[in-house]
């Protein structure tokens, strides 16, 4: 059968734009409708989403997944993510 080509690429530059417009939930949907989820720049978007959403514990996982590889733009995330009750 015939493939369609994988849209990722465009659905986390959307992401990207979303989160720098503000809109962590605009971002997570567009986030979740991309196919390849393990990726470490995806785990650094998800996690910038969930923290705009104030869902630390969700954010602090995927910054932890993407840490190896941004680590300077995993370290003060995860600072705030730790700063807040209940992690």
């Amino acid at each position: 059968s015939h493939r369609l080509p994988s849209i990722d690429q465009e659905l986390l530059l959307r992401a990207k734009e979303a989160l720098e417009a503000g809109s962590g939930a605009r971002a997570a949907r567009l986030l979740e409708a991309v196919e390849d989820q393990t990726g470490p720049y995806w785990l650094l978007l998800r996690g910038e989403a969930w923290l705009a959403q104030k869902k630390y514990k969700s954010a602090a996982r995927c910054f932890h997944g993407a840490e190896t590889f941004w680590p300077g733009e995993t370290a003060e995330k995860l600072e705030i993510c730790y700063r807040e009750p209940g992690l």
